[in-house]
């Protein structure tokens, strides 16, 4: 159950993905090198749980999509997985983005001297549809008047 300090539930989120990682089918030593970096992450560095909840999520699915367990990948298994994704699976820029840079922190942390060169990419452009939003009234959130007429109400789905 979410909690006020944890209003997108995070906190069940990690565990739960620490639950998936002990039960995937992959090398038996990529759960525990997971495992030694996302606690580093956690304790060392203080990332956020969300940013634990994705990189355990996406390095726990990397070895069990690729031919070679994580511990044992080099450069070219990662650019292999990484072409799997785009192509095979279809993933969105943003996704792979996040593949990217969930690997590239993991095979930094790891010593791979090869890591710094994955390109994590540009934060991919988003278009937001203006007819989903939330408009606040006419007065901006300085206070003052705004010169803007007024929106019309917002339509909820």
């Amino acid at each position: 159950m979410a909690r006020v300090s944890d209003i997108h539930n995070f906190g069940d989120q990690f565990r739960y993905q620490l639950d998936k990682l002990d039960e995937a089918d992959i090398d038996e030593r990529d759960p525990e090198a997971i495992k030694e970096f996302i606690r580093y992450q956690d304790t060392k560095r203080g990332l956020a749980a969300s940013t634990n909840v994705n990189n355990c999520s996406d390095l726990r699915l990397s070895p069990e999509r690729a031919d070679t367990p994580l511990v044992e990948m080099d450069r070219s298994g990662v650019d292999a997985l990484l072409f799997e994704y785009k192509h095979d699976y279809g993933m969105a820029t943003g996704t792979l983005r996040n593949y990217r840079k969930a690997l590239r922190k993991f095979f930094r942390y790891r010593g791979r001297e090869w890591a710094k060169d994955i390109e994590i990419g540009a934060v991919p452009d988003r278009e937001v549809d203006a007819d989903k939003t939330l408009i606040s009234s006419a007065s901006s959130c300085s206070g003052t008047a705004s010169t803007a007429p007024s929106p019309s109400p917002p339509v909820f789905e």
